[in-house]
């Protein structure tokens, strides 16, 4: 069977129980679903998608072609940084400035991927949510003062078609009241000329 599928039993009478992990050659049972460890599918990149992976990028390095040419932090770390040690100490440089100056290069090169690197991540990961909360905030208070002003909008319509409505009903019941006044008037003069007759 291959690799990453899972074994059911019972298939053949319509009730597949539940699936069995494989023992893989680490002798840890796999799983085919995703489900039972969620976290492995998530990258570096994933928390901190603003710098590459580093540690790919060396791991690459290392099964690359070019792996046995040194890099220049290698040069720096193990040739330079003894070489100026020595030249320090050697023309009567205080030994304890020669010695921390050293340690400092040293801490600085390999305390980059270990302490330095992890710790500007996580300054910049705050700094990015600093910097997105405000912005956040910009766009939610632009949301609802839009809200407001089309609610503001709506009401003022509302308000002018109520009252445009109301001077026409308003206009028609003069215009009818005239009308009937009007003719309750021609009816009179009528009547009254009829009894004059």
């Amino acid at each position: 069977m291959a690799d990453g599928q899972c074994r059911s039993e019972g298939l053949g009478d319509g009730k597949a129980k539940h699936a069995q992990p494989l023992i893989t050659n680490q002798g840890r049972p796999k799983f085919a679903s995703p489900i039972f460890r969620p976290w492995k599918n998530l990258d570096h990149n994933f928390f901190c998608n603003k710098f590459p992976d580093l540690s790919a990028i060396k791991r690459e390095k290392l099964h690359s072609s070019s792996a046995m040419s040194p890099s220049i932090i290698d040069i720096l770390t193990h040739v330079v940084a003894p070489v100026l040690f020595v030249y320090l100490v050697s023309h009567k440089i205080s030994r304890q400035f020669a010695l921390y100056l050293f340690i400092g290069v040293f801490g600085l090169f390999y305390g980059y991927s270990t302490i330095l690197r992890p710790t500007f991540l996580i300054m910049w990961n705050l700094l990015w949510w600093v910097y997105r909360v405000p912005v956040w905030a910009f766009y939610g208070l632009h949301w609802i003062c839009w809200q407001l002003i089309r609610g503001i909008r709506a009401l003022a319509w509302f308000g002018f078609y109520v009252h445009f409505f109301g001077y026409g009903v308003k206009f028609i019941l003069e215009s009818v009241d005239k009308i009937l006044i009007w003719m309750g008037d021609v009816l009179d003069e009528s009547k009254e000329q009829g009894r004059k007759r």
